[in-house]
């Protein structure tokens, strides 16, 4: 069951979401990170439930990994991974988020000294995806995602045109799992 607040809030952050045009550069960064606050409201009660439960210590619900490993695990790795790979259009933006880093035209990973492209950590998310049983492809999916939020929120990326290539298959996915998130924590009784 999920709070009325929390509904409330998530509802009406996808509501916003659903007006920008993707199109438009200034829209699909606007979109992006409206997606990623409904997405961040809900890893965060999925975080809140699993220490509860004990399924995960209390030090150990942080942003990161809530958003990467705790989301997926609420969700279920097998249920995430078949919702993306059985949705109508899911697939084929998957293909162009890996092809984008595959070919170099999107780095995702920063060496945090140099601030130069880690392509090998990439491309090691890459395979995850690609090869990888549901919990790596689940949660690597969701490292490049939360990575290229941190690296759009932090300033890392430029704000160039070309940013609308891997903004909008992102953006598509998130919601995707924004949306089964939402179901999972709805379905839960903790």
């Amino acid at each position: 069951m999920i709070n009325e607040n929390l509904k409330f809030f998530y509802e009406g952050w996808l509501k916003k979401a659903s007006d920008y045009k993707t199109d438009i550069l200034s829209d699909s960064f606007d979109k992006f990170f409206t997606v990623f606050v409904a997405y961040n409201a809900l890893y965060n009660e999925a975080a809140r439930r699993l220490v509860s439960s004990g399924r995960i210590r209390a030090n150990d619900d942080r942003d990161k990994k809530s958003a990467t490993v705790h989301a997926p695990a609420h969700i279920g790795h097998g249920r995430m991974a078949n919702v993306i790979k059985g949705d109508n259009i899911a697939p084929s933006k998957l293909k162009e988020i890996t092809e984008l880093i595959k070919n170099g035209t999107f780095c995702i990973h920063l060496n945090k000294q140099t601030g130069q492209p880690n392509h090998s950590e990439d491309m090691k998310h890459i395979k995850r995806i690609e090869n990888g049983n549901d919990q790596e492809f689940c949660e690597s999916l969701m490292i490049l995602i939360y990575k290229t939020r941190c690296n759009m929120f932090h300033g890392g990326k430029e704000y160039n045109l070309i940013q609308l290539r891997i903004l909008n298959p992102m953006t598509y996915v998130l919601e995707l799992v924004a949306k089964e998130l939402f179901h999972s924590l709805e379905s839960d009784s903790t």
